[in-house]
């Protein structure tokens, strides 16, 4: 969800107290909290992965859980995160049931707090469905067509601290010794494991000197001389180069839609105002005093 998913674009620590409780809660089905809804029966894809006093909880579960966390989370296997989304899962139910023992369902403040959740799961639906019909696939791909292509390179580099030492390695490059075994021997940044690839980068993703430089050079060049930044001298060689290229759809898609999807709220937003009759007053209840005319 795109305009639920606001909250989520902070940043939070997995491990931090109580994260994963407020998400599972945040994350819950309305009617979860006050009834508790029938659940499918375990299966071989699907099984039991842990109990609480008889009550099953299911894989399924644990992975709906894993998808309302932030995209960084969602992206972790879930064998990194699984152990905390079931002890989180089994520490709801642990107190949901203790709550229901206590009858809480009939609590004031049970069901002031439910009829503000219920409006705010109201606001979000609304807003998501209007996000959903004007942003469709066809939206989103005449969108992407109107991203500029760029070119990018991919390169290489062995990072040595002053322009004696880049100028050594020239020479030994020179004299035959393969660029990767040196930049595993001297680079001093850790792409040096790597025989210094840095992957692909757009001109502006990497610092000046370094990208007029690389973007400069043929396919296989290897810098005639040192190239100086502010981390030090780098000997640099291009891998590749890719001209007006940009990232493939799905790729971008979801970014695209976040982008748009302000537009779209503020669009909402706008037309149900204008169709509104809104009053605002001072915060001791008061009527706003005119404001004077520019």
């Amino acid at each position: 969800m795109i305009y639920g998913s606001r909250a989520a674009r902070a940043g939070f620590s997995l491990f931090a107290p109580g994260f994963l409780a407020l998400s599972l809660i945040a994350a819950a089905p309305m009617g979860a909290w006050a009834q508790a809804a029938p659940k499918p029966a375990a299966s071989a894809s699907d099984p039991v992965v842990a109990r609480v006093d008889g009550q099953p909880i299911l894989r399924s579960e644990v992975l709906a859980t894993m998808d309302t966390l932030p995209p960084q989370y969602r992206a972790m296997p879930l064998e990194a995160i699984f152990p905390a989304l079931v002890g989180q899962i089994i520490d709801r139910k642990l107190v949901v049931a203790a709550a229901k023992k206590e009858k809480l369902e009939t609590d004031a403040d049970y069901k002031k707090r439910m009829a503000e959740l219920q409006d705010r799961v109201l606001e979000q639906v609304y807003i998501n469905k209007k996000i959903d019909a004007q942003l469709t696939d066809a939206v989103l791909k005449k969108e992407y067509d109107k991203m500029p292509t760029e070119s990018k390179v991919r390169a290489s580099h062995i990072l040595v601290k002053t322009r004696d030492e880049a100028v050594q390695v020239i020479r030994e490059i020179s004299g035959g010794a393969k660029f990767e075994d040196v930049a595993a021997k001297k680079s001093l940044d850790p792409s040096g494991k790597q025989g210094g690839d840095l992957g692909f980068f757009t001109k502006e993703q990497m610092v000046a000197p370094f990208s007029d430089a690389a973007f400069k050079m043929k396919k296989g060049e290897i810098s005639k001389s040192p190239v100086e930044t502010q981390f030090g001298w780098h000997v640099i060689r291009v891998e590749e180069i890719q001209a007006d290229a940009k990232p493939a759809f799905d790729e971008v898609r979801n970014e695209l839609r976040d982008q748009m999807s302000d537009t779209v709220f503020g669009d909402v937003i706008e037309k149900l105002r204008a169709s509104a009759k809104v009053e605002r007053f001072n915060p001791d209840g008061s009527v706003p005093a005119p404001q004077a005319m520019p």
